[in-house]
């Protein structure tokens, strides 16, 4: 089994749900590949670090994944490890320090990993960290200087910073404000939510043989190095589909630049999904996984954006009522609608709209299948044309 297999079987008793456990073991490789792994992009480098954030209320066991990737992570002892309550200034400074292991052999300083089963508690918010935070996420081949007052001046020569935490989505805002949102950190970061609810266990057991299964796996990642590389096949499978999403994400209200970072993201994905199987060739199934997985978390992109308040259901309702006119008479379906305005509003927004504009008779609704359509009715015709005349 891979390490990810292993961790999933490993966890299946605990109530955390499979998304934050599966993305736990994504952490926990882009953490131990370190500098060791990169892809070629252009004249640079492109690692597998990334951030990844589980976004869930309280109580819905967010906390036991992020911990057991740090003592997971600690255990395989190749890269530096950050947790508490820190600034990032701070951090950055402990990333440069060197170190030494038991046997006296130094560490190399520059690669690290920041954990924190409760972001906002962990990272000491300034107006500075979130433009820290969004410009570290990219490797400088000049490394990354920082001159503080009180701190004085210091370098790191390779940065290679990955975060890991979890939060709820009041506490989260303090940290992914409207500047780290249309600043660029949201698009660079990993946004998970559970995709269950799993059934009640008063007494989990340890597994202790399971537990060093999951190190002895996570330390062969480990020991991967060199150039990762797309097989013939996955570059052109990747090429085509870059092609194709690029020309369709130019049309979207990209402002938090979602669409504009998910082929990066893509990359590093595939990077993490090849090293997982003990792999540097990236293959077209690992590219397609990664699309597959980074897809499932539009929502999650669009609900916490609208949660900060971009948009409302009248908005919402405005912008159907304008699509379904622009369509003059033809039926939309409403995955189209989702796809195409995910930025303005959510699918649970697009429910309560439609069910309002039919109890108005503004809408007819005709299923097929599994495929919804909507257009406007007779009514709505006549009330779009009536706003229409008096505008």
């Amino acid at each position: 089994m891979t390490f990810v297999q292993t961790l999933l079987k490993h966890t299946a008793s605990y109530e955390s749900p499979t998304s934050f456990w599966k993305w736990s073991a994504y952490a926990c490789i882009a953490a131990v590949l370190r500098d060791n792994v990169w892809l070629e992009d252009g004249d640079s480098k492109l690692y597998p670090n990334v951030y990844i954030i589980f976004l869930a209320a309280s109580a819905q066991r967010k906390g036991r994944p992020v911990t057991l990737a740090e003592h997971l992570i600690y255990l395989v002892d190749n890269v530096k490890v950050i947790s508490g309550r820190s600034s990032i200034q701070a951090i950055l400074q402990e990333i440069g320090h060197t170190e030494t292991d038991e046997k006296g052999k130094i560490k190399p300083s520059g690669s690290a990993i920041f954990l924190a089963p409760e972001l906002a508690a962990g990272i000491v918010s300034d107006d500075q960290s979130i433009q820290i935070l969004t410009d570290i996420y990219d490797y400088k081949s000049v490394g990354h200087t920082t001159n503080l007052i009180g701190r004085g001046k210091f370098k790191v020569d390779k940065l290679i910073f990955s975060m890991f935490g979890a939060s709820n989505e009041e506490l989260l805002k303090s940290i992914y404000t409207t500047k780290a949102i249309y600043g660029g950190l949201l698009g660079r970061t990993f946004l998970i939510k559970p995709d269950e609810f799993r059934k009640s266990n008063a007494f989990p057991e340890g597994n202790e043989v399971g537990f060093r299964e999951l190190v002895n796996g996570l330390k062969e990642i480990s020991e991967l190095l060199g150039k990762a590389t797309f097989t013939w096949e996955a570059r052109e499978f990747y090429r085509v589909w870059y092609t194709e999403f690029r020309e369709e994400a130019k049309k979207k209200d990209d402002r938090a630049g979602i669409f504009g970072r998910f082929h990066t993201n893509v990359k590093k994905l595939s990077t993490i999904l090849a090293a997982n199987e003990l792999k540097l060739e990236i293959e077209k199934r690992h590219v397609e996984e990664a699309i597959e997985e980074g897809l499932k978390l539009i929502k999650n992109y669009n609900s916490f954006i609208l949660s900060s308040g971009k948009s409302t259901i009248a908005e919402a309702g405005g912008t159907v009522l304008e699509i379904l006119a622009a369509s003059n008479g033809h039926l939309v379906d409403r995955r189209s609608i989702i796809r195409d305005h995910w930025m303005n509003f959510d699918p649970d927004t697009l429910d309560k709209v439609i069910v309002a504009f039919e109890t108005a008779g503004l809408i007819q609704i005709q299923v097929s299948g599994t495929m919804v359509y909507y257009k406007l009715s007779e009514k709505g015709e006549e009330t779009i044309g009536k706003k229409g005349a008096g505008a």
